[in-house]
């Protein structure tokens, strides 16, 4: 990368009266993610960051089973956007060698300064092709192991020798939560080259209460709940490793001895691994509108979802660090999730949120009753949640501690 400029990324608000200023090199950044999706959905604001900054940003994903056009909605934000024509999310080999030789390629071409991984696939093949590549600094965006306590042991073990191994090509990796970080450091072939990054979102302009009128929030529950109505919302792909079988269960409990609660679900339909999760045993419930399946709600509105929820639930099975919790908490809900490594990171236990065990539906019920039953709780756990996102999920302030990093390898 060329020699450090005087180039800034300034953010202030009215909710923000110190505005953090990030002051950066330019050079170029390939992101490789597994779908376009984490690039419009999770990624656009932290890459749009950059590219204010002085960046040129590409970003490379496959673009299966995506509604969304990726080339609009990056192309708004000045990022560019290439199309894999062999990642696929399945595990096909052939598929993967010829995304290994097309990673390769297009590094050549385009020799950025620097290659960013996400997440599984991109995280084993296309680091390595980086660097096999010559590309000079390589990162890792660590989103966790993507397996859950209950797949067998060989898989584990597997799963862990897989991203060891592939960590031998990264100069750095950042892990979204502080336990990944330590088992990376202690256990990892190539050792101590893993911070932690966490996660984080727009909290003072995209998800801040006082943003969303309260017209607008009464419109959209009068539409799918009614204004007398405890709304308690799962936001999140609807494969069973999201807790959607539990948050069902736990609402088919609640819902045959209160008539106050109505339960939200939105996000994707995701059957490309095969783990879809099917609302039959709930259709009597959808048919009473008690359960509400709002569909792939549309980024833009993600802010106004929130808001017009009581309560956000996720009863997932395993997590890196949630954006959907984190975007919650930044419009000041109370949160109910699983106790495990990732929700954590978000949910403070009896101070913003309530953690429940891993897949026990009865527990997600008590809980979301315990919350249903007290406004008092309900209100001050939101305020908390706000105040956790304003220390702790603010987008500028995790591309300042992801750059400051990486300055350090440039200078190196």
């Amino acid at each position: 990368m060329t020699s450090p400029q005087q180039t800034a990324v300034t953010h202030s608000s009215e909710s923000s009266p110190h505005p953090n200023t990030i002051q950066i090199s330019t050079g170029t950044i390939l992101h490789i993610t597994p779908a376009s999706m984490s690039l419009t959905h999770l990624l656009k604001e932290r890459i749009e960051l950059l590219t204010k900054a002085g960046y040129r940003n590409i970003g490379l994903s496959t673009t299966e089973n995506i509604k969304v056009n990726p080339w609009q909605v990056l192309d708004s934000a000045g990022i560019e956007y290439m199309e894999s024509r062999w990642l696929t999310r399945r595990f096909s080999l052939i598929h993967d060698i010829m995304f290994f030789y097309e990673t390769v390629k297009i590094i050549k071409k385009i020799r950025p300064d620097c290659v960013i991984t996400y997440g599984p696939k991109p995280g084993l093949i296309a680091r390595i092709a980086a660097k096999l590549a010559g590309t000079r600094t390589v990162i890792h965006v660590f989103w966790g192991y993507v397996y859950s306590e209950f797949d067998p042991e060989w898989k584990k073990k597997l799963i862990r020798f897989l991203e060891q191994f592939s960590g031998l090509f990264s100069d750095i990796t950042f892990t979204v939560n502080e336990p990944d970080r330590k088992t990376i450091n202690s256990h990892w072939l190539k050792r101590s080259n893993a911070y932690y990054l966490g996660n984080a979102t727009d909290i003072y302009h995209r998800f801040n209460p006082s943003k969303i009128q309260k017209e607008t929030v009464q419109e959209f529950r009068s539409r799918h709940a009614g204004h007398d109505k405890i709304v308690v919302t799962l936001i999140g792909r609807t494969i069973r490793t999201k807790g959607y079988e539990e948050f069902m269960e736990a609402a088919k409990q609640l819902l045959s001895k209160r008539k106050d609660l109505v339960f939200w679900m939105a996000g994707p339909r995701d059957d490309i691994r095969g783990t879809a999760t099917s609302f039959d045993s709930i259709r009597q419930q959808m048919e009473e509108r008690k359960i509400i399946y709002l569909g792939s709600v549309p980024v833009e509105q993600m802010p106004l979802l929130n808001a017009a929820s009581d309560i956000v639930c996720l009863p997932s099975w395993r997590e890196g660090f949630p954006r959907s919790l984190v975007e919650a908490a930044a419009m000041g809900k109370p949160l109910i999730a699983t106790d495990i490594n990732g929700c954590r990171e978000v949910v403070k236990h009896q101070y913003n949120g309530l953690l429940v065990p891993l897949r026990d539906a009865a527990s997600l019920a008590r809980a979301i009753e315990q919350l249903a039953n007290d406004e008092v709780m309900r209100t001050k756990m939101g305020a908390n949640s706000r105040k956790l996102a304003e220390k702790s999920f603010d987008q500028i302030k995790l591309v300042k501690r992801m750059l400051e990093i990486l300055e350090k390898r440039i200078k190196q």
